[in-house]
């Protein structure tokens, strides 16, 4: 009996080379579909993550805009990534849209992870700190991650997330607007000039310079076209506001870097509007090219004239940033010290120890920078050799791709050149100013729009069927399990930063000292790798411990608890200082915090003295060219030398008074090493030079002293009290005509300045001008009515009593009032 087979009844493979990962057509598409609904959340996901990014902040967490952009899209790339490998699960498909691009993102987030490894501060290079966020890994594999689902859910040409995105710039624009011209929608903290919600007020001129470009297709469209059936076709509008108010920031703010953006994306524009025929954008060439020409035109103009409405930007906050040539020597002595880079979102540490000493004589000095004056620049410094080639790879092949577009004249889609001309437009941006999570996000969401168009014009996409080769399912299941199992770590320690993040946010708004100490402890708890935590909580400890000191025990407490409390609080505030170095041993800043702890603790622990300097000369290595750490260490050495002159007038037994008056020699002599050394750096540095002149005073050295005060009062020649305190030394050292020159200039600057016209009274009561020492006691009553001295001295100078003889001016002590 003969059998016919056939191949559906044969259940195994008739070839051995059966095609396991082909390319489809569009008719092919439902054959292969997974569930559809998946693809749509995914798709809703990426619009939703272009359209709030450059809106979102939060109230509740103490970094209320970038880490909360962050967090969101986070949230939204994690959420779509399990959504799209549950798809594939489901189905045994793998559906995609092959793209060179998707390697030179993921490049850019792989350089990030290796950075990552090297990174003075891994946990800051992971997640970012406060507001640094946007080439934190996080950031970076949330935007790779959010470009590759975009590149394979998107089915119309990405009409849509450029009409989502032109509203959200819109609406980012009307903001803005109104917190320049003071109309605040919140309260609080946002109700302020300062507050934008793309970042900096420049920020935004960065952005509304690109949009001057994307938003002008809006302004040039020529009949209805396929994709304004949509719902997103009411959205248009949105277009010519933005077009509008993007023009208005451009002009208002006047910087030249925003001005250069604004340049790049308009001719960029231009030319790629006649690089070929665009349908009914042909016909109107030279209309479409005067807009932008006038722009330009009017921007050399303005930048010429210096432009300033002095009424309305007198009122806006200065931003300020390192030169560029600060900028890049930092960068470049960073690359020498650490090829592999300092890790993402370190570059406050690059400068502190990089930072030119010359910084130190400007009004920067007591500046800590935590972005260059360029996102490049910052590439550089943070992300070292392998960023560097990594970005360059991706300049390679976008301007490869760009000359592909040019070529064939974008496909006829006017749309995708302008949208290409934002992008290098933000391209050049990179190179002119630090990016925050909103430029880098647009950053990312044009470079979709301007591939998404020739993706769909090939109506191809790459399937392979996992259940056809076991080495392809258990590559697949391993993916499912690698994908999830990140997005839950991820996620995880995402939620945990944000708990964290909001008891920051309550402890410094809280108004009792235990409660804000509460707070903090819940934060480290719930985030026991961010220094910044421990800096403010010992902070904290040490002010309530001051309050308990100054206020002695609590009613119904005994002296044994009491001491026990302050006993604790002076341990547990060293100890979280010390953590706050274990965790981040990197940042001068929590040396400078640990050394600043003992130094409050000097009179209460034995050898906190020696501790100070020891973690003061730490926070020198990291950043050598701080003067305020040299101030800090003369302090110390100075406390000392005070502490044990008292213990000498007290009399205390058992001391050795000899080797007493030398350990004063000995801190005075270093006290005043270590202010010569601040003063060295920063040539005006006004504490450092009155301490020294303390110094020389202690040690007897008055001329000394009076030349440190003269540095003091040439810098600072309206300041009453240095006019004040040269007078007595001026006296002191015999120049008594100078010092009655100086309490006369102290009078002239701040009338109501008692202890200077007591001095002066003294000094004409010592020459016997009796008359115009009563004046100035009169004067004193004025302010002082009740003060018994008073009143005794202006009975004495009635009834014409001289008792200062000459040379004992200095021996009635001053008011103090």
């Amino acid at each position: 009996m003969e059998t016919n087979l056939r191949e559906e009844d044969y259940q195994g493979p008739f070839n051995s080379e059966v095609a396991e990962n082909r390319e489809v057509s569009s008719g092919e598409e439902l054959s292969v579909a997974g569930n559809p609904m998946f693809r749509k959340v995914i798709r809703w996901l990426v619009y939703a993550a272009a359209f709030l990014v450059p809106l979102w902040f939060l109230p509740f967490s103490a970094d209320v805009s970038e880490f909360n952009k962050q967090t969101l899209l986070f949230a939204a790339a994690g959420m779509g990534l399990v959504l799209y490998l549950v798809e594939i699960i489901k189905s045994g498909i793998v559906r995609y849209r092959p793209s060179k691009f998707y390697l030179l993102v993921f490049g850019l987030a792989a350089a990030c992870a290796v950075s990552v490894i090297f990174s003075v501060n891994r946990t800051i290079s992971l997640f970012g700190v406060a507001e640094s966020r946007s080439v934190s890994l996080l950031s970076l594999l949330s935007l790779a991650v959010l470009f590759f689902l975009a590149m394979n859910v998107i089915e119309d040409r990405g009409r849509a997330l450029k009409r989502i995105l032109t509203v959200s710039l819109a609406l980012a624009f009307i903001f803005g607007m109104l917190q320049i011209f003071g109309m605040f929608i919140f309260k609080g903290a946002f109700a302020s000039r300062a507050f934008y919600t793309v970042g900096s007020l420049n920020a935004l001129g960065i952005l509304a310079a690109i949009s001057l470009a994307f938003f002008s297709s809006y302004g040039s469209r020529g009949g209805n076209e396929e994709g304004d059936r949509s719902i997103f076709r009411h959205l248009n509008i949105f277009g010519y506001i933005g077009f509008v108010l993007a023009l208005f920031l451009v002009i208002l703010i006047n910087w030249w870097p925003v001005w250069a953006v604004a340049f790049v994306s308009l001719l960029a524009s231009t030319a790629f509007a006649s690089a070929g025929d665009l349908g009914s954008f042909k016909a109107k060439r030279m209309r479409l090219f005067a807009i932008p020409m006038t722009i330009i035109v009017l921007g050399i103009f303005l930048m010429l004239v210096n432009f300033n409405w002095t009424s309305l930007k007198s009122k806006l906050p200065v931003e300020v940033a390192p030169s560029q040539k600060t900028s890049w020597k930092i960068a470049l002595d960073s690359l020498k010290s650490k090829p592999l880079g300092h890790g993402a979102e370190n570059f406050g540490v690059a400068y502190d120890k990089f930072k030119p000493a010359s910084v130190a004589n400007t009004i920067f000095y007591q500046v800590r920078f935590t972005d260059s004056v360029s996102e490049a620049a910052n590439m550089v410094t943070e992300g070292g050799a392998l960023a560097i080639l990594a970005f360059l790879a991706l300049l390679w092949f976008y301007g490869k791709e760009l000359a592909e577009k040019v070529k064939n004249g974008f496909d006829g889609n006017a749309e995708t050149g302008v949208v290409w001309a934002a992008s290098i437009g933000l391209l050049a941006a990179f190179f002119l100013y630090p990016f925050g999570v909103t430029s880098m996000t647009v950053l990312f969401v044009l470079l979709i729009l301007g591939l998404i168009p020739s993706l769909d014009l090939e109506q191809r996409e790459r399937v392979i069927n996992l259940e056809n080769d076991a080495k392809y399912s258990f590559l697949g299941s391993l993916a499912f399990i690698i994908g999830l199992v990140s997005v839950m770590v991820a996620g995880y320690f995402t939620i945990n930063n944000y708990i964290a993040n909001t008891y920051i946010a309550k402890a410094q708004k809280a108004v009792d000292r235990n409660v804000a100490i509460e707070y903090y402890v819940e934060s480290a708890n719930n985030n026991p790798n961010d220094a910044r935590t421990y800096r403010l909580l010992s902070q904290t400890v040490v002010a309530q411990l001051a309050d308990d000191l100054k206020s002695g025990p609590k009613k119904d407490e005994s002296r044994e608890n009491y001491n026990a409390r302050v006993q604790n609080e002076v341990a547990s505030a060293v100890n979280i200082a010390i953590r706050a170095t274990n965790v981040d041993p990197s940042d001068s800043r929590n040396w400078t915090n640990r050394g600043l702890i003992y130094e409050n603790l000097l009179t209460l622990v034995g050898g906190a003295d020696q501790a100070a300097v020891s973690t003061y000369n730490e926070a020198l290595v990291r950043n050598p060219a701080d003067p305020n750490t040299y101030l800090r260490i003369g302090n110390v050495y100075l406390a000392v030398a005070d502490n044990i002159q008292r213990a000498i007038s007290a009399r205390q037994a058992n001391l050795d008074f000899n080797a007493a008056r030398r350990q004063i020699d000995d801190n005075l002599i270093k006290a005043g090493e270590s202010y010569e050394r601040a003063i060295s750096i920063y040539n005006n540095f006004g504490q450092a030079l009155y301490n020294l002149a303390v110094v020389y005073d202690r040690q007897n050295k008055i001329p000394d002293a009076i030349k440190q005060f003269e540095k003091l009062r040439a810098a600072n020649p309206r300041d009453p009290s240095i006019a004040f305190q040269i007078g007595l030394l001026y006296y002191r050292n015999n120049q008594k005509d100078n010092a009655f020159t100086a309490w006369q200039q102290a009078v002239i600057l701040f009338p109501n300045y008692s202890n200077a016209r007591w001095y002066l009274s003294l000094v004409y009561e010592e020459r016997g001008d009796l008359a115009n020492a009563l004046k100035q006691v009169e004067e004193i009553e004025k302010f002082n009515p009740d003060n018994e001295i008073v009143k005794q001295r202006l009975a004495q100078l009635h009834s014409g009593q001289r008792i200062i003889p000459p040379g004992k001016v200095l021996d009635q002590e001053p008011l103090n009032q």
